[in-house]
C-alpha cells in the first residue's frame, strides 16, 4: 500500500514521442476537430476541414505552427455532442507528443472521449503527452491507456478548470505532471463519465514544484474529485533535486460528489524530493491512510509539510502518518528525533470541559483542535473536522488553552500541532469533554448488603453506631483490603474483633442496613481523582465522568481481566468481564460516576478517570 512511489518514476519518465516537423495550413491558431477517426496527415486527414480533421492531425498541425501565441484545438459539437459523447479510439500508434508551447485542447461543452483502441500500446504510452510549456486541456474523457491518461513535462500546464474538468480513469496514472507551476483543477479522477469506478494505480502525480491541485474557496468548483485509486495524489519524483511549493486544496478524496464511497488506499503521499507541501481544506473519506509522509532517505528529508483544516471521515488506518510506518509516532523529550516532518511531537489535551480546553504542545506552535472520530478505548481516534474557531497558539513553554470551545459534555476532542517551520504533527490522543464537575451526593441504602461509596465531607469515627444514619439502621460495615482476600470490619453489636475504626470520604464500603436508609453526602470534584490499584482484586469508587468501560478504564490498557458491580436491589452481581468477553455476555457497559466496582488486575496500575 505504501509502495506508490515505485509506480511513479516510470509514469513520469514515459512522456516523449516526436511530433511532426512539417508545416501545414491553419485557421488563425484554431483548429476544430470534425472527425472521430484516428488518421494523421499521411492517412488522408486534413485540418481545417468540415469532416476530415482528426485529433491526431490537429496535434500535427499545432506542432508545426510557429506563429507564436496560443493554439487552440476544439471539437465540432455536431460530431461530438455533449449529450451523446463520441469516442476517438487511438490505434496502434500513440498520439503525437504536443511539443509546441501554449497549445490548448478544449472539449468543454462537447462530448469527447479519448480511449485506447489497440492492444499493442505499451506501458510507455499515454493518452495525451505534452512537453511544450503552457499546455492546457479541458473537458476530455480519457480512459484505458497503459501509461498516464495525461502526462505533461512542460512548465505551467493547466489540466481542467471549473466547469471544464477532465474525466480520467483506467490508466496507470490519471494525471502526471513534471513541469513547474502545474494547475490541476475540477477533474474527476478514477471515474467514468457517469461516476462509476474506473480504477487507477495513482490518481494525480506531481513531480515538480509550485503545483496547484485543487484551489481556494475564491474559485468555486476548483477541487478535484479523486477515487478508486491505490494512491489519490502522489507528490515526489524519486530524485535528489528538491522541489517545494505544492498546494493541495479543497479536493474530495475517496468519495463521489453525491456521497457514494469511492475508496482509495492512500489519500496524499508526500515523498522525496518534495517538501513544503500545503494540504488544506480537503475532505478525505474511505481511505486507509489519508496523509502519509515518507521517511527520510539520504539527503532529501520530506519536511515542512503543513496540514490545515482538512476533514477526515471513514479512515481505516491513520489520518496522518509521519514516516509511513502505520504506527503513531511517540513523543520524545525535547522533540529531538528527526524524520518525516521532523517527527514533530503531537499535542496533548490535558483538560477538556465545556468552558475550556487546555494542554501542551511544542513552544509557540499553532494547535488545531478537532472534533474526534471516537471509538471506545480511543486507540485509533482521529480528527473529523476542526472546531469552529478552534485554532490557538501555544505559549513559549508549550501551554495552550481555548476558552468556550464549540463542543459539549460527552464530545471527544483531539489536536494537531504545526511548528514555526511549517511541520505538522500526527494527531495526539483524544480527550472527552466534561461538564466541569462531578457531584457525589446522598446514597440510598437498601435493606441488606450495599456496596457503595461514602461521600460525606469528614471522616466518621466508628464507635457504637454509625452516626451519619441516626436511625441505627446500619449495623455492619466492611472494607475490602485491595490486592488481598481480606476485609476490615465494624459490627455495631460486637465491639470485639473490630478492625475498621473510621469511614473515609471517597472510599468504598459494604454497608449492611436493617431497613432502607439514606447515606448523606456532598462530594464535588472538578478534576478526576487517580486511584492506585494493586495486582489482584480491588474495590474502586469511580470518581470521573460517566462513560463506557473501555473509555473509563483506558488508562489501564489491557491490564484488567474482570469487572463487577453489585446491584443491591437485585441482591446480585452484574458482570462486565474483561476485554475478551463478548458484548452479548456483558450485563453493563458503562462506569457511572460515584458508583463502586470490583476490579481484578494482572499488575499494579494507576487508574486515571475521565475528566468530570
Amino acid at each position: 500500500m505504501r509502495t506508490a512511489a515505485l509506480l511513479i518514476v516510470v509514469v513520469v519518465a514515459a512522456i516523449l514521442a516526436d511530433g511532426a516537423s512539417f508545416r501545414v495550413g491553419r485557421a488563425e491558431g484554431n483548429v476544430e476537430v470534425t472527425s472521430v477517426d484516428d488518421a494523421g496527415g499521411a492517412g488522408g486527414a486534413i485540418c481545417p476541414h468540415a469532416t476530415l480533421c482528426t485529433l491526431r492531425r490537429a496535434i500535427e498541425v499545432a506542432n508545426a505552427d510557429d506563429s507564436g501565441g496560443e493554439f487552440r484545438i476544439t471539437f465540432a459539437p455536431t460530431v461530438f455532442p455533449a449529450a451523446n459523447p463520441a469516442t476517438v479510439e487511438v490505434g496502434n500508434t500513440p498520439l503525437p507528443n504536443i511539443s509546441r508551447a501554449n497549445v490548448t485542447i478544449d472539449a468543454a461543452g462537447a462530448g469527447v472521449s479519448l480511449a485506447n483502441g489497440a492492444s499493442s500500446l505499451t506501458a510507455q504510452n499515454n493518452g495525451l503527452t505534452a512537453t511544450g510549456a503552457g499546455f492546457s486541456v479541458f473537458g476530455l474523457h480519457i480512459h484505458g491507456f497503459p501509461g498516464s491518461c495525461v502526462a505533461v513535462t512542460g512548465d505551467q500546464p493547466t489540466i481542467g478548470g471549473p466547469g471544464a474538468g477532465n474525466t480520467v480513469g483506467g490508466c496507470k496514472s490519471g494525471i502526471a505532471v513534471s513541469g513547474l507551476g502545474a494547475v490541476i483543477r475540477s477533474n474527476f479522477v478514477g471515474f467514468t463519465a457517469s461516476g462509476a469506478e474506473d480504477r487507477l494505480a495513482t490518481g494525480i502525480v506531481v513531480a515538480a514544484g509550485d503545483a496547484r491541485v485543487g484551489g481556494p474557496s475564491s474559485i468555486p468548483g476548483a477541487g478535484n474529485t479523486i477515487g478508486f485509486s491505490d494512491t489519490a495524489v502522489f507528490v515526489g519524483a524519486g530524485g535528489a533535486q528538491a522541489f517545494t511549493g505544492v498546494q493541495i486544496e479543497r479536493n474530495l478524496v475517496g468519495r463521489w460528489s453525491d456521497g457514494t464511497a469511492a475508496p482509495v488506499e492512500n489519500g496524499v503521499v508526500l515523498s522525496q524530493p518534495s517538501s513544503q507541501t500545503a494540504v488544506t481544506s480537503n475532505t478525505f473519506a474511505n481511505t486507509g491512510v489519508a496523509i502519509s509522509v515518507a521517511p527520510n532517505v539520504g539527503e532529501t528529508p520530506v519536511i515542512r509539510n503543513r496540514f490545515t483544516a482538512n476533514i477526515f471521515d471513514g479512515i481505516a488506518e491513520m489520518a496522518i502518518d509521519l514516516g509511513a510506518d502505520g504506527v503513531a509516532a511517540p513523543n520524545d523529550p525535547g522533540d529531538s528525533d528527526i524524520g518525516a516532518n521532523g517527527l514533530l511531537n503531537h499535542p496533548i489535551i490535558t483538560r477538556a470541559t465545556q468552558t475550556r480546553v487546555s494542554g501542551t504542545a511544542c513552544g509557540g506552535c499553532q494547535v488545531q483542535i478537532y472534533v474526534a472520530v471516537h471509538q471506545p478505548g480511543a486507540a485509533n481516534d482521529y480528527g473529523l473536522a476542526p472546531l469552529v474557531s478552534g485554532t490557538v497558539t501555544a505559549d513559549a513553554s508549550g501551554v495552550f488553552a481555548l476558552d468556550n470551545p464549540a463542543a459539549g459534555p460527552g464530545d471527544w476532542l483531539i489536536a494537531l500541532a504545526t511548528d514555526a517551520d511549517g511541520n505538522t504533527s500526527e494527531f495526539g490522543p483524544s480527550a472527552r469533554v466534561g461538564a466541569g464537575s462531578v457531584l457525589c451526593g446522598n446514597v440510598q441504602l437498601q435493606a441488606g448488603w450495599n456496596h457503595v461509596g461514602y461521600f460525606g465531607s469528614e471522616p466518621v469515627p466508628l464507635l457504637s453506631s454509625f452516626t451519619p444514619v441516626p436511625s441505627g439502621a446500619v449495623t455492619a460495615i466492611y472494607r475490602f483490603v485491595d490486592g488481598t482476600d481480606q476485609f476490615e470490619r465494624w459490627l455495631a453489636a460486637t465491639p470485639a474483633g473490630r478492625t475498621l475504626t473510621t469511614v473515609q470520604p471517597g472510599e468504598s464500603y459494604w454497608f449492611f442496613a436493617e431497613a432502607p436508609a439514606t447515606l448523606p453526602g456532598g462530594f464535588s470534584l472538578s478534576f478526576p481523582v487517580p486511584v492506585q490499584l494493586k495486582a489482584g482484586w480491588n474495590d474502586l469508587v469511580y470518581l470521573g465522568a460517566s462513560e463506557t468501560v473501555a473509555d473509563s478504564l483506558s488508562s489501564l490498557g489491557s491490564n484488567f481481566h474482570d469487572l463487577f458491580h453489585y446491584d443491591a436491589l437485585a441482591r446480585g452481581w452484574q458482570r462486565f468481564g474483561g476485554i475478551s468477553v463478548p458484548s452479548w455476555a456483558r450485563q453493563f457497559d458503562r462506569l457511572e460516576a460515584c458508583s463502586v466496582y470490583q476490579l481484578r488486575l494482572d499488575a499494579p496500575a494507576t487508574l486515571v478517570p475521565l475528566q468530570p
